[in-house]
C-alpha cells in the first residue's frame, strides 16, 4: 500500500494536475474576474484535495525511499510538509480584513475581505439574520442558498443566475404597477426614468408627471396620459418609426404611437413605452460600466418573489407580510479591543503627487489601558494574534485604512521555508546529494564540461547687472558650460554625493527614455530645461506610448508628448485619474494605474528640474538643498545667469558663479572620478556586452557542430583560439566595469538585484573560460546565457536612484527574492539550451559507430551538466518565490494570494520538480526524454517573466486593457522545438539511461 501512495508517477501526475489547474485559474482570472477564479479553481474541493494528496504521497515517500539518511534529502522534502500545514491552517483558520479609521474617531470594527451574502428581518424587535460566504463565477454556474428561521417558519434564499453589464428593462405582469418607461438628457445629464401612475419628476425649473394634474404658476409642465402627452408649452416629437418630427402646440394632447423622442425645453426625452401594470427586471447588457446584478428567488410562508441585488449594494422586499434585508457586502467583526486614529501623515516625493510614505499614529486602547503606535508600510503592528498593515487612506488624507489579518498558519510555514532554504544549500555540497554525485561523474569524463562556478549572491535690474557682468568676462559657450556643470557635486535622495553629469542622465532616463536629446547631452539638456523652460514645454520630451493614457489627453498615437499637453484650461488634465491610483492598495493597482502614476512622476520630475529642483548642489553632513530650498546668493545669482545665457548664448557669468559654487562646497570632490563615471554611464559597457557574449557563443557553437559533423579531423584550433580569446576579451571588459562600478559607487557590485544580475553573467563567463580547453561547449553556452542574463538585467533594473519606489516595495525583502528567483531564470535557461544541443546531436546519428561514440559522449556529458544546472535552478527559483512569499507577508499580511505571477512562479516549481524526479520513472528515465523535457519546461519560465506581464491581469502586469497578442516568432520557436523532437526521436533508441 505504501508503496503504491508514495509511487513517483503519482507525485509526477499530482505535480502536473496541479501545475496546470493554477495554470487554467490565472487565465480565468484575467478573462473573468479573481473570484471567478476563486470559485472555479482555487476554491474548491478537489484543487485543496491535490494539495492534499501530494503532501500524503511526499509523506510516505520519505519513508520508502529512506530520505532521512540524506540530510539535505530529508530537510528539502519535509520543509513542504510544514509549508503544506501553515496553508491548510491559514485557509480554514485565518482572517483577513480591513478596518477603516477617521482622524480622531474610534472604531472596533473590522469588515471581511470576502464579500457575504447577508439575509436578515426584524419581528417583534427581534432581528433575525443569516450569511453566507461565497467566490461568484461569472462563467459556469453557481450554487447560494441560504436560510433564514424566523421564529417557526424558514425563509429562503436561492441564486437563480448572474446578469452581467445588467441593464433594467420592465415586462408586463399582474402584479406590476402602471408607469411610463422614459430616457431623459441633456447636455451633462443622461438617466432611465420609470415614472410611476400619479409620480412627477422636477426636472430643472419644469416638471414631468405621469397621468397627475399639477398646477404650479411659472411652471413649464409635460404630463403623460392615455398613450400621450400634453404640456403647457411648445414641444416636437421626432418618431422613430416613421423618421418624421412634427412640433406640438402647448396645451395640444398628442397621442403617441411608437417609440419616440421628445424635445422639451432643454431636454431630449425619450418615449419608450407606457406600460399597464409592469415590474422591472434586468438583462445582460453590452457596456461593461453597468454592473453585474444577482437574480435571486425569495420564499417564505408558502409565497415567494423575484429580487435583484448588487454587489456592496443592499435590497429590502415585503414577503408574506414579512420585509427582508440582502446584501452582498463584507461581513462586520467587532475587536476584543479599539483603535483611535490620532493623525494620518502622507509624505509624496518633492514636486510629486506620489505617495513617498504613509502612516497611521494610532491609540490602542484595550481595557483599561491605551498605548500609541505607527503602523506604515513595512512596519506592522502586532497584537493579540492580529496584525495590522497600513494598506491605503482616504482622498481627503483624514482617514486610513488598515489591512488586518490573524494567520495561525505563519510558525508552521517559517519554519518550511527555514528547513527548505537549509535543505537547498546542503544538497549543493553534501557528498552524498545527486549534484556531487553527478560532479563525481562527470570529473571523470574526458571531455570536462563545468556549468557552475561561483555565485555570490526675474527683474529688469537684475536682468541689466547679469547682462553688463557677462558682458566684462570671456565668453563661454553652452557645450563647455555644460562640462563644467556636470562634475558639480550634488547629493541623490539616497545621500550618496554624485557628479550633476549622472543626475542629469538619470534625468533624461526616466523623463525621455534616452541618454540624449535632439543630439545634446543629458547635463546640456537640462541646462535649456532651467533656464528656458517657458519655451521647452511645448517640447514632445515626455515618454508617453500609452494609448489610453495618450487618449485622455487627446493626442494622436505617439512616443512623446510635451509638457503642455498635461494641461487643457490651466488644469492638469489626469488630475482626478492620478489621485484613484495613488488612493488604491498597491496590491489592487491595475495595468493603467501603474502607467498614470509612472507618468505623473515623469512631469513632475520635469517640472521639478526646470526649477532647479535637482541641482543640489548646497548640502552638508544632515540635509541637502536646491535652487528652491536654499537662501544662498549664489545660487539666486546663478539660476538667474543661466535664465539669460539661454536667451544670449554667453555662459560665462553662469561659470563664473558655478566655479564659485564648487569652492563654497564644504569638501573638495575628485573631478577626475566625476567624469569617470560620467563616462562609464554614457558608455553603458553592460548593454554593449550583450552582442558581444551571444555573437562569440554563437560562433563558438558553429565551429564546435562543425567538428562534430566532420568525420575527417580538421584542424579548428586557430578558429577555437580565436573565438576563446574574444570571450576572455569580453570578460576582461566585464571585470573592469564591474570593478568600475564598485569603484564608482563605493560598494561591492552586487548589492542590489540589477547588480546581482551582473555579478552572475560575470560567474557563468568565468566558469566557462576555465573549463573550455576540455570542454568547448561549456564556454559556448555560458556565452550565450551571460548575454541572456545581462539583457534580463537591462529589462528589470529599476530606474536607479531617481525612481519613487512605492513604499511597499522599500524592503530587502524584495531585493533578496527578485535577486534569487531571477538567477535561476539563467540556470534553467541553460538547461533549456543544453536539451536542443542534446537533440541537435540525436539527430545526428548516423552508421559509423566511430563517429557515433563521438556524438555520445557529448550527450551524455551535456545530459549531466543539464542535470546539475536543474538542480540549482530549481533550488534558486525555490527559495526565490518563498522568500517573495516572506516579504509579501511582512508588507501586507499574506504569504499567498494567488497572483498571476507567484502562480506561475509555482507552476514553473512544479514543471521543474516533475521533470528532475523523471529519472526514477521507467520508460522516460533516458537522455532522449530529459532533454526533450529540459527544453520545453522553459515556456514556463517564459510564461512567468514575460507571458505574465503582457498577456494577464494582476499587480505584476503591463498588459493595459486587451491583452497584446502572442508574437509571431513565438510560434516559429515553439514550432522549431516541436519538429526538432520529432526528427530526434528517430534514433531515441541510442539514449542512456540518466
Amino acid at each position: 500500500m505504501i508503496k503504491i501512495i508514495s509511487d513517483i508517477k503519482i507525485s509526477i501526475v499530482l505535480f502536473l494536475l496541479f501545475a496546470c489547474a493554477s495554470a487554467i485559474a490565472t487565465f480565468i482570472e484575467s478573462k473573468y474576474t479573481t473570484p471567478s477564479a476563486w470559485a472555479l479553481v482555487y476554491g474548491t474541493w478537489w484543487f485543496g484535495l491535490i494539495q492534499l494528496l501530494l503532501g500524503i504521497n511526499l509523506f510516505f515517500a520519505i519513508f520508502r525511499y529512506k530520505m532521512y539518511e540524506k540530510l539535505p534529502l530529508f530537510l528539502f522534502h519535509i520543509s513542504f510538509l510544514f509549508i503544506l500545514l501553515g496553508s491548510i491552517l491559514t485557509r480554514y483558520y485565518g482572517f483577513e480584513g480591513m478596518l477603516h479609521l477617521r482622524q480622531n474617531d474610534t472604531s472596533n470594527i473590522i469588515t471581511s475581505q470576502q464579500a457575504h451574502f447577508i439575509l436578515s428581518a426584524k419581528k417583534d424587535d427581534k432581528i433575525y439574520s443569516n450569511d453566507i460566504s461565497k467566490y461568484i463565477s461569472l462563467v459556469g454556474s453557481n450554487s447560494v442558498d441560504l436560510e433564514l428561521k424566523i421564529d417557526e417558519k424558514i425563509a429562503k434564499l436561492h441564486l437563480d443566475k448572474i446578469i452581467l453589464n445588467a441593464k433594467a428593462k420592465y415586462v408586463e405582469s399582474p402584479n406590476g404597477k402602471a408607469l411610463v418607461y422614459l430616457n431623459i438628457s441633456s447636455n451633462d445629464y443622461s438617466s432611465a426614468l420609470a415614472l410611476e401612475k400619479g409620480d412627477f419628476r422636477i426636472l430643472g425649473k419644469s416638471v414631468l408627471s405621469n397621468d397627475k394634474d399639477i398646477n404650479m404658476n411659472g411652471v413649464d409642465i409635460l404630463n403623460f396620459k392615455d398613450g400621450g402627452y400634453i404640456s403647457n408649452t411648445k414641444t416636437s416629437v421626432f418618431d422613430t418609426i416613421t423618421k418624421s418630427t412634427k412640433n406640438i402646440e402647448k396645451n395640444t394632447f398628442y397621442k403617441l404611437e411608437n417609440p419616440s423622442v421628445i424635445t422639451y425645453k432643454d431636454y431630449k426625452i425619450g418615449f419608450i413605452k407606457e406600460y399597464k401594470s409592469a415590474i422591472k427586471t434586468y438583462e445582460q447588457g453590452d457596456d461593461k460600466n453597468y454592473p453585474n446584478a444577482y437574480e435571486f428567488t425569495l420564499s417564505y410562508d408558502n409565497e415567494s418573489t423575484k429580487l435583484y441585488l448588487f454587489e456592496n449594494e443592499s435590497e429590502i422586499v415585503k414577503l408574506a407580510n414579512q420585509s427582508f434585508s440582502l446584501a452582498y457586502t463584507p461581513k462586520a467583526y467587532e475587536l476584543p479591543f479599539s483603535f483611535t486614529l490620532d493623525k494620518f501623515e502622507l509624505e509624496r516625493y518633492e514636486a510629486s503627487n506620489s505617495a513617498k510614505s504613509y502612516a497611521s499614529f494610532v491609540k490602542l486602547n484595550d481595557e483599561n489601558e491605551s498605548k500609541e503606535y505607527k503602523i506604515f508600510m513595512n512596519n506592522v503592528l502586532d497584537y493579540k494574534g492580529y496584525r495590522f498593515y497600513q494598506s491605503s487612506y482616504d482622498t481627503d488624507e483624514k482617514g486610513t485604512y488598515l489591512s488586518v489579518n490573524k494567520d495561525p498558519g505563519k510558525f508552521p510555514t517559517y519554519i518550511g521555508y527555514f528547513l527548505l532554504g537549509l535543505g537547498l544549500f546542503l544538497n549543493i555540497f553534501h557528498k552524498k546529494s545527486r549534484f556531487m554525485q553527478l560532479r563525481a561523474k562527470l570529473i571523470k569524463l574526458t571531455s570536462l564540461v563545468l556549468l557552475l562556478s561561483c555565485i555570490n549572491l526675474h527683474s529688469n535690474t537684475l536682468e541689466n547687472q547679469i547682462q553688463q557682468a557677462a558682458a566684462k568676462l570671456d565668453k563661454v559657450s553652452l557645450e563647455e558650460h555644460a562640462k563644467n556643470l556636470s562634475t558639480l557635486a550634488v547629493r541623490k535622495e539616497n545621500s550618496r554625493v554624485a557628479p550633476f553629469g549622472t543626475m542629469a542622465l538619470e534625468l533624461l532616463e526616466k523623463i525621455h527614455k534616452s541618454t540624449s536629446y535632439k543630439n545634446q547631452d543629458a547635463s546640456t539638456t537640462l541646462i535649456k530645461i532651467m533656464g528656458d523652460f517657458d519655451n521647452f514645454i511645448n517640447e514632445k520630451f515626455i515618454y508617453l506610448k500609452d494609448k489610453d493614457i495618450r487618449k485622455m489627453l487627446g493626442l494622436e498615437d505617439g512616443k512623446y508628448a510635451s509638457f503642455a499637453d498635461f494641461f487643457k484650461d490651466r488644469k492638469y488634465a489626469l488630475k482626478d485619474e492620478v489621485d484613484r491610483a495613488s488612493r488604491l492598495n498597491p496590491n489592487k493597482r491595475g495595468t493603467l494605474e501603474k502607467e498614470l502614476l509612472k507618468v505623473d512622476e515623469r512631469l513632475n520630475i520635469l517640472y521639478y528640474a526646470s526649477l532647479g529642483g535637482y541641482l543640489t548642489a548646497f548640502f552638508d553632513e544632515n540635509n541637502a538643498k536646491n535652487l528652491l530650498d536654499t537662501d544662498d546668493v549664489k545660487a539666486k545669482a546663478y539660476y538667474a545667469a543661466l535664465v539669460q545665457a539661454n536667451k544670449d548664448g554667453n555662459y560665462a557669468l553662469a561659470d563664473k558663479i558655478l566655479k564659485e559654487i564648487k569652492l563654497s562646497q564644504s569638501k573638495k570632490y575628485d573631478e577626475n572620478k566625476f567624469l569617470l563615471e560620467i563616462e562609464f554611464d554614457k558608455i553603458a559597457p553592460f548593454t554593449k556586452l550583450i552582442p558581444f557574449y551571444l555573437l562569440c557563443g554563437l560562433a563558438l557553437l558553429l565551429l564546435i557542430f562543425t567538428k562534430i559533423i566532420r568525420t575527417k579531423e580538421i584542424n579548428l584550433k586557430p578558429a577555437f583560439k580565436t573565438v576563446y580569446y574574444l570571450n576572455v576579451l569580453a570578460f576582461i571588459i566585464h571585470t573592469i566595469s564591474l570593478a568600475i562600478r564598485g569603484y564608482i559607487s563605493n560598494h561591492a557590485p552586487w548589492s542590489n538585484s540589477y547588480e546581482s544580475l551582473l555579478y552572475i553573467a560575470w560567474a557563468l563567463s568565468l566558469s566557462g573560460i576555465i573549463f573550455s580547453k576540455r570542454s568547448p561547449i561549456s564556454l559556448s553556452l555560458t556565452s550565450i546565457l551571460a548575454a541572456i542574463v545581462l539583457f534580463v538585467a537591462q529589462l528589470s533594473s529599476i530606474d536607479p536612484q531617481i525612481g519613487n519606489l512605492a513604499p511597499v516595495l522599500q524592503s530587502y525583502w524584495l531585493t533578496i527574492h527578485v535577486s534569487v528567483i531571477t538567477a535561476s531564470y539563467g540556470f534553467l535557461g541553460l538547461c533549456a539550451l543544453l536539451g536542443c544541443f542534446v537533440l541537435i546531436l540525436f539527430c545526428m546519428f548516423a552508421k559509423d559507430e566511430k563517429y557515433n561514440e563521438k556524438l555520445a559522449k557529448n550527450i551524455q556529458e551535456a545530459t549531466m551538466i543539464n542535470e546539475m544546472a536543474m538542480i540549482l535552478g530549481l533550488s534558486l527559483l525555490t527559495l526565490g518565490n518563498f522568500l517573495g512569499g516572506v516579504w509579501a507577508n511582512e508588507s501586507w499580511g499574506r504569504y499567498w494570494g494567488w497572483d498571476s505571477k507567484e502562480t506561475w512562479a509555482l507552476v514553473s516549481i512544479l514543471v521543474y520538480a516533475a521533470v528532475i524526479h523523471t529519472r526514477l520513472v521507467k520508460g522516460i528515465n533516458n537522455q532522449f526524454y530529459f532533454a526533450i523535457f529540459s527544453m520545453f519546461a522553459y515556456l514556463s519560465i517564459v510564461m512567468t517573466y514575460f507571458g505574465v506581464n503582457y498577456f494577464l491581469t494582476g499587480m505584476h502586469s503591463y498588459a493595459a486593457g486587451n491583452a497584446a497578442s502572442v508574437p509571431l516568432y513565438a510560434y516559429i520557436i515553439v514550432a522549431i522545438m516541436i519538429v526538432l523532437s520529432i526528427i530526434a526521436a528517430k534514433n531515441k533508441s541510442k539514449a542512456k539511461l540518466l
